[in-house]
């Protein structure tokens, strides 16, 4: 019958901290090594104070920018608006003096064609009377020409004049159509600068 003897060597601080066999036992903790400790930076009560304050002037600070901001925005957009409505009604003008003015060119066309049927039947009417209209002296050549004259020259001078405002009219279109395609887009930028 053989005997087992224990050895009375004692455990070395390896031994106790990795076991027999050099592998770590579970539930030592490691060692920290004092170079990764850091102190801890305390700040005093003033120093927070300080910094405290400062943050909150930045934060009114940035709150009185926003405000102005704001309002800048409302004081454009607002006067975007109103030169929207003021293009809009000289629109609304042109547009009237427009309509009068074709108005006006259709009522002396309109005189043309009545004076040059009345001259033209009472041409006829003499012819057949016999009557030569060119050597009558109570109804003169002369004054008729004349008459029909100022009313084609009434015509021509409408037409061009109405020729002149529809050109007014659609180079002012074209630039209220620029003008409101300039204010929307502020009034767009605007709005997507700043929420209201």
């Amino acid at each position: 019958m053989s005997t087992s003897v224990r050895s009375s060597r004692p455990l070395s601080a390896t031994t106790s901290a990795t076991g027999a066999s050099g592998a770590p036992r579970i539930g030592v903790p490691k060692p920290v090594s004092s170079s990764v400790l850091q102190p801890v930076q305390t700040l005093s009560y003033q120093e927070l104070k300080k910094r405290d304050e400062k943050l909150r002037e930045t934060v009114d600070s940035l709150t009185c920018e926003l405000s102005a901001l704001k309002s800048s925005h409302d004081q454009l957009k607002t006067e975007a608006q109103v030169e929207k409505k003021n293009i809009e009604i000289r629109m609304q003008n042109l547009e009237r003096e427009l309509l009068e003015a074709q108005e006006q060119l259709i009522e002396t066309s309109q005189k043309a064609v009545d004076l040059e049927e009345r001259m033209q039947s009472s041409y006829e009417k003499m012819m057949l009377n016999g009557i030569n209209p060119s050597s009558c002296t109570y109804f003169p050549q002369d004054a008729l020409d004349a008459s029909h004259m100022s009313i084609v020259e009434e015509k021509e001078a409408l037409e061009h004049q109405l020729s002149a405002l529809e050109e007014r009219v659609r180079l002012r279109r074209e630039r209220a159509s620029d003008l409101l395609s300039g204010a929307q887009r502020m009034v767009h930028t605007l709005d997507s600068r700043i929420l209201i």
